[in-house]
């Protein structure tokens, strides 16, 4: 079963890194930087997680700020 919530985990992320990799924000620049910092610590976790826990205290700590900055960074706003 934890196998499985990990396996939902990096699937999301990886959901979530598909979907904004063409969106585009209010700075573009910003947009990607933030895109490939989640991609880059995406890796990580992976390649982390081949020798150690793969979401273990740092590890999860810069998954989580980094998904959360993408979600953030890359939200479609309706325009009213």
């Amino acid at each position: 079963i934890w196998a499985a919530a990990l396996a939902a985990v990096l699937a999301g992320a990886v959901a979530l890194l598909w979907k904004a990799r063409g969106l585009r924000c209010a700075d573009h620049l910003y947009g990607r930087t933030v895109w490939y910092g989640a991609l880059g610590v995406y890796v990580i976790v992976i390649v982390a997680g081949l020798t150690n826990t793969t979401l273990h205290h740092e590890h999860a700590i810069f998954f989580t700020l980094a998904m959360g900055l993408l979600a953030a960074a890359c939200r479609t706003r309706r325009s009213d």
